[in-house]
């Protein structure tokens, strides 16, 4: 059996008769950029995300510079967050002139470490940006009330967590604002780029429509320096029609998840844990074996796709060096040679499901 890691097209021929009605409803009204589904893709995001206010941008990246940007994140200050993460959680730091600051993880849900976090701060910490990791938020209780003992702000990166929660508070309603990516891969994704941004704060809500658009006051008057980064109309009219889905696509997610937890062994892989009040929605399944690239190896035999997120630290990546190259985070440094993703997502069969385990098992061996 042919297993793939992820297969879109499954997705698109669901839900293909909502999506190309809303895409050629908004090409035959002729308004592409910041139109009527923009706006009413904001409200009805931001509601679903618990928060009170919602701004489209143009992809996660640009979520996350723009929400450092409205928390005036330059030249000379620190941001702390993790290294184990995507690209673009510090692309944007790095974007803004500031230098990240790397928190080490915990081996439970791989997401920022609270009890390593106080010391990293200092009189050049701007922001703390904890990310919520493969579908699992970050400790974020913990987090508030360190940022909250040192006045720092807290922006949430959750690029992977559409509709987790953690103790009844959902992604992005923790911070002072919440940063979601809509690639194609997401829990919820479109057909192209996307982003958007939580706030609760009104006046965040305003700045951040100013930042998107040239940090324009009014049209062709700017009162600050911006970005031109805007949600495309055509993908808020799809992205529209895929939210009433999100939580039956998760429900799915989490089912083939239960199913890895109760039919791989224990023995020779470490599965993935939820911490206590959380509800994880599985945007990756991460296990950790010993013997990685031979666990890998055995099942693309077997014909099973795998990939690893993610297989190097940023503070080894030469852009995004630590402001003190010295410093390693020794968990981030043993779950790096070790984390393997099997195949989750909504659309595999039960067959396929059964099949990942059961050669899971045998490859682990």
């Amino acid at each position: 059996m042919e297993v793939p890691f992820l297969d879109l097209g499954r997705r698109y021929v669901d839900v293909a008769d909502v999506v190309e009605s809303a895409a050629l409803s908004v090409l035959r009204r002729g308004n592409y950029v910041l139109g009527d589904e923009v706006k009413a893709f904001e409200v009805e995001f931001a509601a679903a995300s618990g928060a009170n206010f919602g701004v489209g941008v143009g992809n996660g990246t640009d979520a996350l510079t723009i929400a450092l940007a409205a928390c005036d994140v330059g030249n000379g200050d620190e941001v702390i967050t993790v290294a184990n993460t995507a690209i673009p959680t510090v692309s944007a730091i790095v974007q803004r002139g500031a230098a990240p600051v790397y928190c080490d993880i915990v081996e439970a849900s791989y997401t920022m470490d609270p009890g390593h976090l106080e010391e990293l701060i200092n009189d050049r910490t701007k922001a703390i940006v904890p990310v919520h990791l493969y579908g699992h938020m970050a400790a974020m209780p913990e987090i508030l009330e360190i940022a909250a003992r040192h006045d720092i702000r807290v922006i949430e990166d959750c690029a992977q967590c559409h509709g987790a929660s953690l103790k009844g508070i959902g992604a992005g309603g923790y911070g002072v604002m919440g940063c979601f990516s809509f690639y194609p891969t997401k829990n919820l994704g479109g057909y192209g780029d996307g982003g958007f941004i939580t706030t609760d704060d009104e006046a965040i809500r305003d700045r951040l429509k100013r930042l998107r658009v040239y940090g324009q006051s009014e049209r062709n008057v700017s009162i600050e320096n911006g970005y031109n980064s805007r949600l495309d109309e055509l993908q808020a009219a799809i992205l529209r029609t895929q939210l009433p889905l999100l939580d039956r696509w998760n429900k799915r997610r989490r089912e083939i998840a239960e199913y890895y937890r109760s039919n791989i062994s224990p023995e020779h892989i470490q599965m993935p844990q939820e911490a206590d009040g959380a509800v994880h929605v599985y945007h990756l399944y991460v296990v950790r074996v010993p013997e990685r690239d031979l666990f890998r190896k055995r099942l693309q035999d077997a014909g099973v796709q795998t990939d690893i997120y993610y297989p190097l630290p940023l503070y080894d990546q030469q852009p995004y060096l630590s402001a003190d190259a010295k410093r390693r985070c020794s968990m981030t440094d043993k779950v790096a040679g070790e984390i393997v993703a099997l195949p989750l997502n909504p659309y595999l069969t039960d067959d396929e499901v059964e099949y990942v385990a059961k050669e899971a098992n045998k490859a682990a061996r």
